[in-house]
């Protein structure tokens, strides 16, 4: 019998950590940059991973009901730096 300890629930994207979301162990490039949609804030830690990861279609559209479409073109590199499983820089 299922115990519905399962359920769904929402989150205030602001009280999450990335360490919430991933594994710790995962490869992964960093770098500060800005949000991808008006007003493009600056102040964004971006994460990438070495290794995508695979999530569900449902998951996509959810995310971006909640975030939106990103509509900014790639940016220069300018004088950011990246750094590899935030342990130095590249």
């Amino acid at each position: 019998m299922a115990t519905g300890t399962n359920r769904a629930r929402s989150v205030d994207p602001s009280d999450m950590s990335l360490t919430d979301i991933l594994l710790t162990h995962m490869r992964h490039f960093s770098y500060s940059g800005s949000l991808t949609t008006p007003s493009c804030t600056e102040g964004v830690q971006w994460v990438i991973l070495e290794e995508p990861i695979l999530i569900s279609q449902q998951d996509v559209e959810q995310f971006v009901h909640i975030i939106g479409h990103h509509a900014r073109p790639i940016q220069h590199l300018g004088n950011r730096q990246i750094e590899e499983n935030g342990l130095g820089n590249m």
